[in-house]
């Protein structure tokens, strides 16, 4: 049904007709992720990359944990990442390390059910490492193996890629240009009909 009748079926609620679906309503909709339905897009954007690639990999059995890289409970173990927004184009940090910084700690808690601070991870992974800091969720810490062992995933492996690349942090600018990618792939695979 997704791949037919496009990505509109998924943000389709009692308001909106299906003709009423547009780009704005669903890169506004992947600020605001219901689990299973990201979990849902996450996972076809999969299916559509490995077959895109003319992979031997035929498909995919849906049992995947969806996985918040920047976890729920960030307090604990994300309390070095500094705050992050973009103020007209330009990027600015606040320090975290205060709780002065509550309206901070609201927008990054806005930020945590975007789709793009989501990802997919088997079960037993997920449990291990789920509230630890972006560096160990993906090079894992003595017995709890991280993303870079145990998934095979694009969709995981991009973010290692970027890791491996230099790019060490995890916070609301890498949150929001993920979630933009994501949108320009949703959007090129299952186009809005008119």
């Amino acid at each position: 049904m997704l791949i037919k009748d496009g990505v509109a079926k998924l943000f389709n609620d009692d308001t909106d007709s299906i003709d009423s679906i547009n780009d704005t309503i669903i890169k506004n909709a992947l600020t605001n992720m219901v689990p299973d339905t990201a979990k849902m897009i996450l996972f076809s954007i999969e299916l559509e990359r490995i077959s895109s690639l003319n992979s031997d990999i035929n498909g995919l059995e849906y049992d995947y944990q969806l996985e918040h890289i920047m976890p729920k409970k960030w307090e604990t173990n994300w309390y070095n990442v500094d705050f992050a927004y973009n103020d007209n184009g330009q990027i600015k940090y606040v320090e975290n390390s205060s709780d002065k910084n509550f309206e901070y700690k609201e927008k990054r808690n806005g930020h945590i059910i975007y789709l793009g601070n989501m990802t997919l991870l088997k079960a037993k992974l997920n449990a291990s490492i789920s509230n630890k800091n972006f560096e160990i969720k993906i090079e894992g810490s003595g017995n709890n193996k991280g993303y870079r062992v145990h998934s095979l995933l694009h969709i995981t492996t991009d973010i290692i890629g970027k890791y491996d690349a230099g790019d060490k942090i995890w916070d609301e600018i890498h949150i929001e240009k993920r979630n933009d990618e994501l949108f320009k792939k949703i959007v090129e695979l299952w186009p809005i009909q008119s």
